[in-house]
């Protein structure tokens, strides 16, 4: 998930606003362009929170020479990984606001939908559609506990990104809608088990 807006006249990365601190998003996407000219048999998605213009945003793509790697959905079934990487089409964008053109940059809630995502406990997570139609091909988990102040919370993050927490949570979701989660989206991903529990629901 990638925040981005223009600053300055220039695309930046940062939640909110810039005031704190920004990246450049093309130097982001040229480490992205990196990881997959290094790693030819990954996928990797972007979900961006879009508050800048698609042309600037693809811009940046076209400076990278990224167009050739992206992914266009053409409806129907979506291609499997191996199809994806045989294809060497393994990058996917989407964006909360914006979509096509150009045909890659794909509107997210016409690929995806997702669970609630302001929580203030644990108590009150929901597997209940929020965004998108149930009938998309893709399905995105937001699991994290807000601060009393609504704000990211590390302290929070440890404690639903357990084990224990997150496989249940996940499986819950799934077998309420029926559908296998493609993405599961926390805070602090390095805090706790995200990566044992996607493991275990993948079977590895």
């Amino acid at each position: 998930m990638l925040d981005v807006r223009v600053e300055d006249g220039a695309t930046a990365l940062c939640h909110g606003s810039c005031t704190y601190g920004e990246t450049p998003h093309v130097e982001v996407l040229g480490d992205i362009a990196a990881f997959l000219a290094d790693n030819p048999r990954e996928v990797v998605t972007i979900l961006y929170e879009d508050s800048a213009e698609v042309d600037a945003i693809a811009a940046d793509y076209a400076a990278l020479g990224l167009e050739d790697k992206v992914f266009v959905y053409a409806g129907g079934p979506f291609p499997t990984l191996e199809e994806m990487i045989a294809a060497d089409t393994r990058l996917v964008v989407t964006a909360e606001q914006g979509g096509p053109p150009p045909a890659w940059y794909h509107h997210l809630w016409d690929l995806a939908w997702d669970t609630p995502y302001s929580y203030m406990s644990a108590e009150e997570f929901s597997c209940a559609l929020n965004r998108g139609e149930a009938d998309n091909p893709l399905f995105l988990v937001n699991h994290w506990v807000n601060s009393v102040l609504d704000l990211p919370s590390e302290m929070n993050a440890i404690e639903v990104n357990t084990y224990e927490v997150l496989h249940a949570r996940v499986v819950e979701c799934m077998q309420a809608s029926g559908d296998f989660p493609n993405f599961v989206a926390v805070d602090y991903y390095e805090r706790g088990d995200l990566f044992a529990v996607v493991d275990a629901i993948n079977g590895v």
